[in-house]
């Protein structure tokens, strides 16, 4: 006999607790993603590796709902005195320190001249709670787990941003694969942030403007079950659509058009490829910067090892902001 186990141990919360959660970011009684408040920002020794000058960043989660430390493991080019940086932000169920280093194609930057800054997601890596594996809570939890991770996430994205502004007068980038891009998505729509918390160009690989199709019935989510669990507990599609601003971007970003650079993949069905179109088209994405590969999901981003040029693309843009 066979016994099946399912992917996810599931703690779906209902539709009322998430109300009573985020109904003000809903409402707009409170901001839906609120600027961080001012965060001390600790810096680790410097140590000399074959990338360059590596050292860790850690600093408080600025989430009222979080309670530990933030941290980004941080890779400087030898020589470069004012470097442009960037933010890389991994997908679910990643575990950023586990990527083979040099060839990976954000780190590939420093040999580039970038200071490349590579996070941890909450609930991945040493952020993950005990007995489970990196991202399984985010999708347990059913909505409630996606609308908490972006709310956290792009929190400390802007705190980052910040720290970058206050150590360097060169530009900063975010790139995001997957999930990350799904995060680095919502933290350059127009929230009234300060500029300085404003990125001067973004990178989004393997992403869609459709985020409750891709958490509901996306690939992955269909592996999963998640629409049926959540069905199960009570959810019916009308709730879901209710949170749709806490959970993909609304308006246009505050990058202008010809910094942002986009690489989807026509057969992804993890991130479905039509939102991944439709944002592109939303936000205006000139040609030379949007790069469609005949893909699916995890082959786009194995392919970014050997198809260099959409990264190649970003540098370009950040490398003409400098000049």
């Amino acid at each position: 006999w066979i016994r099946r186990f399912s992917p996810v141990r599931w703690q779906i919360a209902d539709h009322a607790t998430v109300s009573k959660r985020h109904r003000a970011r809903l409402d707009g009684s409170e901001p839906a993603f609120p600027a961080p408040p001012a965060t001390e920002v600790h810096v680790s020794r410097k140590v000399q590796s074959m990338l360059g000058r590596e050292y860790w960043l850690r600093f408080r989660a600025p989430s009222p709902r979080l309670d530990e430390n933030v941290l980004a493991h941080v890779y400087e080019p030898d020589g470069v005195s004012d470097p442009p940086s960037l933010i890389a932000l991994h997908g679910i169920a990643i575990e950023p320190e586990m990527l083979k280093q040099i060839s990976e194609p954000t780190l590939a930057l420093v040999q580039r001249g970038f200071r490349v800054i590579r996070t941890c997601a909450p609930e991945h890596a040493q952020r993950t709670p005990e007995g489970y594996y990196g991202g399984e809570t985010v999708v347990a939890r059913g909505p409630l787990g996606f609308i908490e991770l972006f709310e956290a996430w792009v929190g400390e994205v802007a705190v980052l941003i910040e720290w970058v502004r206050q150590s360097s007068t060169a530009p900063v980038a975010l790139a995001g694969l997957s999930l990350g891009s799904l995060t680095a998505q919502l933290a350059v729509v127009d929230h009234e942030w300060p500029a300085n918390l404003h990125p001067d160009a973004i990178f989004l690989t393997a992403t869609s403007g459709d985020v409750v199709e891709t958490t509901l019935r996306g690939a992955m989510a269909r592996a999963f079950g998640t629409e049926r669990v959540i069905k199960e507990h009570g959810w019916i599609p009308d709730d879901v659509e209710l949170w749709r601003s806490l959970l993909e971007p609304q308006g246009q970003p505050v990058v202008s058009p010809d910094r942002i650079v986009m690489a989807i993949g026509a057969s992804d069905t993890v991130t479905p490829y039509p939102g991944g179109a439709s944002l592109a088209m939303a936000w205006e994405v000139p040609p030379q910067n949007l790069f469609v590969r005949p893909r699916g999901h995890f082959t786009l981003g194995l392919d970014a090892y050997n198809d260099t040029v959409p990264m190649r693309r970003l540098a370009e843009i950040v490398e003409n902001l400098v000049a």
